[in-house]
């Protein structure tokens, strides 16, 4: 498994985060699972009409839509262990929002990035 890149990525703003990731199913459902995606969906309805809702809070929510699709791709058993570090949100550089009003996690867009935490993030954590 030496230097295979494990794929996360997502789209959140104040109300809902999104997250795509690859699970590798064992069995007769490997390689059907090489091409398809996990959507983990977070909605956060109790911030509808809140206006105090900032970066941090945004990051927290992303956060925890991590937390609980890493306990779905335990349940599945993903062989690939895609959320089996813990998660770390980064700003990007350009937090620019696309039309939608969503920041963008993934992508050049800007937004935030989510992924598993690398061990090197971890030691210096």
């Amino acid at each position: 498994m030496c230097g295979v890149q494990f794929r996360v990525f997502g789209e959140g703003n104040d109300t809902f985060t999104k997250l795509f990731v690859q699970c590798d199913l064992p069995g007769d459902l490997d390689a059907p699972s090489k091409s398809a995606w996990l959507c983990a969906n977070g909605s956060y309805t109790v911030n509808i009409g809140r206006t105090d809702i900032d970066r941090a809070a945004e990051d927290r929510q992303t956060a925890l839509t991590y937390l609980m699709a890493r306990r779905v791709t335990d349940a599945l058993g993903c062989e690939n262990k895609p959320l089996e570090k813990p998660p770390v949100v980064k700003p990007l550089p350009a937090p620019d929002r696309n039309p939608a009003g969503a920041a963008v996690i993934a992508g050049a867009e800007g937004g935030r990035t989510v992924g598993p935490q690398s061990p090197s993030a971890a030691s210096s954590s």
